[in-house]
């Protein structure tokens, strides 16, 4: 994670929170001295969410001013900064009232950073749970172990592969595929995928050469094949008829909807419904 951008503080502030801040808030707790204040500072800085506010910084009001002055680099010094500070000159100064907005505003903080820090944090590739895959120099991964994502792996035989939040994709025998964070992307094969319900804005996706299948929680298959297509042609007067092969991919869902997209056209599919996306026609047919 990047660090987050600094300024050097103005050489006035330091000077005023070094004048300023105390050595007692109560009998039984000291305030931060300004050079503490600078160590949490670059510390908060280095560590980004993962970094955790000390607990007399929670509740201190003035400390958590000087803390934020400093952690910001402040250019100026305003009126209202020095009246802020300027509460704290006595070295004596007791913590009378329960300072309830400041409370509010740390918990906030506290709150944002961790949302920061789940968003952030990685989620777990998905594991082999029922068989073995093959990576593309011959290493099998078998039952238990995480797929490296992005990679190209080959199913043994019938396999299965987990996703964190639950979801199951099997593949048969040969069928090639990668993993995402919330991805397939089906190479060759078959696919059987039972999505769980995705969070809004973060669906499931089956990636494929001819097109993408997007899910918000159902069960469906994806089979990358080919079909043999009657091509008519007029030449010289004449129309001869010949057989090529295509490829072809087809979403067949079981329970619930997906959205087949191809280009700029989508279609919604529902259970008991084929999508089939040709390689020699634009569109997808749905039957």
């Amino acid at each position: 994670m990047a660090n987050e951008p600094h300024q050097e503080s103005d050489p006035k502030l330091d000077a005023l929170l070094r004048h300023t801040l105390p050595t007692v808030s109560r009998p039984d707790e000291a305030h931060y001295e300004y050079d503490e204040l600078n160590r949490l500072a670059k510390d908060r800085r280095e560590k980004g969410a993962a970094w955790e506010m000390p607990p007399h910084l929670s509740r201190c009001s003035l400390c958590l001013e000087a803390f934020q002055a400093i952690l910001e680099g402040v250019a100026t010094v305003s009126a209202d900064t020095l009246k802020r500070f300027g509460a704290i000159r006595s070295s004596d100064a007791k913590i009378v009232a329960f300072p309830w907005p400041m409370v509010w505003r740390v918990a906030a903080v506290v709150a944002v950073l961790f949302a920061v820090f789940v968003f952030l944090t990685p989620t777990k590739p998905a594991r082999v749970s029922d068989g073995a895959v093959a990576l593309p120099d011959g290493k099998l991964l078998p039952t238990g172990t995480p797929i490296p994502r992005g990679v190209t792996v080959t199913a043994t035989d019938t396999v299965s592969a987990s996703f964190a939040d639950g979801s199951l994709v099997e593949l048969t025998k040969d069928t090639q595929v990668s993993f995402g964070v919330a991805s397939v992307t089906l190479t060759a094969g078959k696919l059987v995928a039972s999505v769980t319900k995705q969070t809004a804005g973060k669906p499931f996706v089956v990636k494929t050469a001819l097109g993408e299948v997007v899910v918000v929680g159902t069960k469906f298959s994806v089979a990358s094949t080919t079909e043999d297509v009657e091509v008519y042609e007029s030449m010289a007067g004449q129309t001869h008829q010949r057989i090529t092969v295509v490829q072809a991919i087809r979403v067949s869902v079981v329970e619930g909807v997906v959205r087949v997209k191809r280009h700029n056209e989508q279609v919604n599919v529902t259970a008991n419904q084929t999508a089939v996306l040709r390689e020699s026609e634009p569109g997808i047919e749905v039957k």
